[in-house]
């Protein structure tokens, strides 16, 4: 199931149109949660984003992330002393 911050189609980077199922305003309980990746910078400005992403802690019994939305937890301050990593280009920036 693909949850955005709004309602309505997404554009992706490359040119995809996609159709989220819900919004933040509708959504279901989750018990997998996976954050994906892809650029990240405006999401991670979001702090609607960002409190959803820490809120899913507490009903989600587990929560990862696919390539670069590591970042989106780390933004969200959902990663403490847990082992991450990222898409190799990014390392650097992971450190």
């Amino acid at each position: 199931m693909l949850v955005s911050e709004l309602p309505g189609p997404l554009d992706t980077s490359g040119g995809l149109q996609i159709l989220p199922h819900c919004s933040f305003a509708d959504y279901p309980r989750f018990d997998v949660l996976i954050i994906v990746g892809g650029v990240h910078e405006a999401e991670m400005t979001k702090s609607a984003v960002l409190a959803w992403i820490a809120g899913q802690l507490i009903c989600a019994q587990s929560t990862s992330s696919v390539c670069t939305a590591v970042f989106l937890l780390a933004a969200a301050g959902v990663i403490t002393d847990h082992r991450v990593t990222t898409y190799w280009e990014d390392l650097d920036d992971l450190k």
